[in-house]
């Protein structure tokens, strides 16, 4: 029997992180595709060069590293230039996907695909075959958000 995966989405600050964490605590290993993306764009220099060539080198730290907050207000108001970093960012994260998913034991053990927005776009190949969508009222995540990330309640909108 294949490994099955459950794709856990939701919006920003619906409590997938939450869901994820019990799920974790039942055993089931989880691929989270946001830190994923974070992180590549450390481990992954050929994913940074094409961000930089597509968003310009304003969206480098002083130490050449990826300033995300600088990301995030191109990105955020632009998108035309969301789309084209989705572009470059999504396939990464489903090779890395795909690698994690390998290094795993050989069994038939489930794991959680953890994606806020795989279901809106469009995928070459199906990655999940449940789905667990994780919702909350609007004022409920905006509260979460806001206590938790340091953005305002304009910049939180534009991202929900």
């Amino acid at each position: 029997m294949a490994r099955r995966v459950l794709l856990c989405t939701g919006g920003i600050g619906s409590g997938k992180s939450y869901v994820i964490r019990v799920f974790n605590a039942l055993g089931v290993p989880s691929y989270d595709c946001d830190a994923a993306a974070k992180d590549l764009y450390d481990r992954d220099p050929a994913l940074l060069a094409d961000v930089v060539q597509l968003c310009g080198d304003t969206v480098l730290d002083a130490s050449g590293r990826l300033d995300r907050g600088a990301l995030a207000s191109r990105i955020f108001s632009d998108p035309a230039l969301l789309s084209g970093v989705e572009a470059l960012v999504h396939p990464a994260v489903i090779r890395d996907f795909r690698r994690w998913l390998d290094s795993l034991p050989q069994d038939d053990a489930p794991v959680i695909l953890e994606s806020a927005i795989l279901l809106e776009k469009p995928l070459p190949e199906k990655l999940y075959d449940k789905v667990l969508a994780v919702t909350a009222p609007e004022s409920v995540r905006m509260e979460r958000v806001l206590a938790r990330s340091g953005l305002d309640e304009a910049q939180v909108r534009r991202r929900m």
